[in-house]
Parts: C-alpha cells; sequence; structure tokens
C-alpha cells in the first residue's frame, strides 16, 4: 500500500513538472515572438567608391508590401571612417499610388566613437531615423538623396530603408 501511494505520487510530480515546463516553454516563445521585429521590407544600397554626389538619387522600388494601416520607414546609413560630419541630412520622397507625394527632411545622427573594424575599413554602426507611412498600397518608390551644403560627400559606405508593421 505504501508503495503505491508512492508510485502514484511520483506520477503526479512528473505530471506537474510535465506541465509547468510547458506552460513556461509557451511563455518563453510568446516573449521572443512579441520582441522580435515585424520587418516587411529591407534594403541597403551601396554608394559607388563611397563618393556621394547631391544629385545621386537613390531608388527603391517596392512592390511587395503588405498592406497595414500604419507602417514605419526607417532610413539607414553606414559611414566609413572618412566621412567627416557629426550628422548627415537626407530628403526622403516616398510615392505610393492614389496617395499625394510625401517629402521628409530628416538628419542622422552619426557617432564616431562606435565604428567597428571590418576588413580594412572601419564601418559606424547603422544609425536610422523613423517616418511614418500612413494607409501604403502594396507598392511604390521611395527616393533619398543628401541634403548637405557641401554637393560631394565622402565616406557614405551605404544608405538603406527597413520598413516595419
Amino acid at each position: 500500500m505504501v508503495k503505491a501511494i508512492t508510485s502514484l505520487k511520483v506520477i503526479m510530480l512528473r505530471k506537474t513538472i510535465n506541465y509547468i515546463l510547458k506552460v513556461l516553454t509557451a511563455g518563453v516563445i510568446l516573449l521572443l515572438i512579441s520582441c522580435m521585429e515585424h520587418v516587411t521590407y529591407h534594403s541597403c544600397q551601396p554608394i559607388t567608391n563611397q563618393i556621394w554626389c547631391n544629385n545621386d538619387t537613390l531608388c527603391f522600388q517596392i512592390d511587395s508590401l503588405a498592406s497595414y494601416d500604419n507602417l514605419s520607414l526607417e532610413v539607414e546609413l553606414r559611414t566609413l571612417e572618412e566621412y567627416p560630419y557629426k550628422n548627415l541630412s537626407l530628403i526622403v520622397e516616398q510615392v505610393w499610388p492614389k496617395l499625394p507625394q510625401k517629402t521628409d527632411i530628416i538628419t542622422l545622427r552619426i557617432d564616431n566613437n562606435q565604428k567597428q573594424y571590418i576588413n580594412p575599413i572601419y564601418i559606424t554602426e547603422s544609425v536610422s531615423q523613423p517616418i511614418y507611412i500612413n494607409k501604403a498600397s502594396r507598392n511604390g518608390k521611395i527616393k533619398i538623396y543628401h541634403y548637405m551644403k557641401k554637393q560631394v560627400l565622402q565616406g557614405v559606405n551605404d544608405v538603406g530603408i527597413r520598413i516595419k508593421f
């Protein structure tokens, strides 16, 4: 009789531990999913020879964007050690069908103390600034060009966009 009760307690304890582990696993999975960025589009374009003229427009053609009411557009930038300034002003034009063209001027602050050594070059960690897109359609075009006093900028490695919901 004592042995039967002990076996029953062990079985109940194992079931309880399995239940707790399943609940913890489900909780961890839900926590990880909730922390994920919901990126629907991401693209970067290199700057040829790291020289960017003010009339060089970067065009991002978007043809597979999910339709959500509110989207966030982040413009990101990486610079080399040769980039001489602490910020970079950009003009970002958004062209979506059936919506008026939207133009934003943004300034990205560049922290020269956060450069990483990659091969023979130093690249600043990507810095970005969000812009909000309301009721975008599935396709459109984002144009970016720099808005600095100097017409030719040296040391810009690449510019990219990330659209999140």
